[in-house]
């Protein structure tokens, strides 16, 4: 009931943006999307002291174990449970109130930005970075010959499924390398300019 009623208010907010003009018609979401559900109450979090056995107790479902990447502040107001792949991800969504507003960085420079093809980050101030492409190229070559196997197989069998998955893992590692060096670069930027 909690799961569908969280839904259903997702579901309404989607319709009262769409006639208030802000959004577009709401669309059905397949099953094979990436999937996302928020608790807003009924959870609570049982610690522990290795950080990869901490769980959290989740009405309807019970207890499910997660690797804690931090400490959690303040008051915790929902969790959401995401899939990515064919692993699960859990977002924890903390009121700390005021605390990080007095927090402020004074700008040292300014710096122009340009993202371009032979070189992936090139600054005014003559500052290169570049994506690390021989790890990407490596990955690509693997899900270039799983593909080949995959043709091969009869669609939607189990072997097709397990291939496919595999493909789907490599693809996720090239998608964290990106948002990894991205982020890597960004914060760089923010302590230098």
């Amino acid at each position: 009931v909690l799961f569908r009623s969280q839904v259903l208010k997702q579901l309404e907010t989607a319709y009262n943006r769409f006639y208030d003009g802000v959004g577009s018609y709401p669309k059905r979401k397949k099953k094979s999307l990436p999937f996302g559900i928020k608790i807003p109450q009924g959870f609570s979090f049982v610690d522990h002291k290795n950080y990869r056995k901490c769980q959290v107790k989740i009405p309807k479902i019970g207890l499910l174990r997660y690797s804690k990447s931090r400490e959690l502040e303040g008051q915790v107001r929902s969790i959401t449970i995401k899939r990515e792949g064919s692993e699960y991800f859990m977002s924890v969504l903390c009121d700390v109130g005021n605390k990080y507003d007095a927090i402020t960085h004074e700008s040292i420079s300014i710096v122009g930005i340009d993202r371009g093809i032979n070189k992936s980050i090139v600054m005014s101030d003559n500052c290169e970075f570049n994506l690390p492409a021989s790890r990407i190229k490596v990955i690509e070559a693997k899900i270039a010959k799983l593909q080949v196997k995959l043709a091969l197989k009869r669609k939607f069998s189990n072997a097709w499924r397990k291939l496919s998955l595999k493909i789907n893992h490599l693809h996720q590692k090239i998608t964290r390398i990106r948002k990894d060096f991205l982020w890597k670069i960004a914060a760089i930027i923010s302590k230098n300019h």
